[in-house]
């Protein structure tokens, strides 16, 4: 049986084989900074490094206490892309079903747009795409979304693989897309997926609560 109404933000858990989704904590700020602070990771997803705990830690009070927005954080028995041990229960990213309607990002009533991170020392595994899928499922499946968007910048190579691999398709380009935070202009490539993409590509396999 698939549950398609949502519970209150504390309760909103998911699972994957090898991660839970869950919501932030402002305990979370030291976790979060120190994955957030490297430069190699901020800005390819449109936002700046962190430069404290307490940013990191206003940044969960003011954007991340959402009930679409999620911590990544992995189970025991993870090791990272250097072979080493992962600690479990701690942080190791972020993603996000942003709801619509927003018209600066051309998102309507009843669609949303996905977006996701890791720190750096967790690339390569193929997380992203497994904490992305789980969301799109949650999305679809529970929220009742007609279309999911999600958006990349030109050279921001990972990103494009995740969206394809989940299947993904590009939508249209904005060449010069403003972004406040970086103060710059980018080319940006909108990619969308369907509910009807989604069922006829997962079916059953996108069950949320069983």
């Amino acid at each position: 049986m698939v549950v398609r109404d949502y519970k209150p933000i504390t309760q909103d858990v998911l699972e994957t084989d090898r991660l839970i989704l869950r919501p932030w904590k402002e305990s979370d700020a030291p976790a979060l900074f120190e994955i957030a602070s490297d430069p190699d990771v901020g800005p390819n997803a449109g936002w700046l490094p962190h430069e404290s705990v307490e940013y990191s830690r206003t940044i969960i009070r003011t954007i991340y206490l959402r009930r679409t927005v999620f911590a990544i954080v992995p189970k025991p028995g993870l090791y990272d892309n250097m072979g080493m041990p992962i600690t479990a229960g701690i942080p190791i990213g972020n993603v996000t079903l942003a709801m619509g309607p927003n018209k600066a990002r051309g998102t309507k009533e009843n669609q949303a747009e996905l977006g996701y991170w890791l720190g750096r020392r967790y690339w390569h595994m193929g997380l992203a795409s497994e904490a992305a899928f789980k969301l799109i499922c949650y999305g679809f499946r529970n929220l009742n979304l007609d279309q999911i968007w999600c958006a990349y910048y030109k050279g921001n190579t990972r990103s494009r693989r995740v969206m394809k691999r989940l299947g993904f398709y590009w939508h249209h380009t904005v060449k010069s897309s403003y972004n406040p935070m970086l103060k710059t202009s980018q080319t940006e490539y909108y990619n969308c997926f369907t509910r009807d993409d989604f069922e006829q590509l997962y079916g059953e396999k996108g069950i949320i609560y069983e």
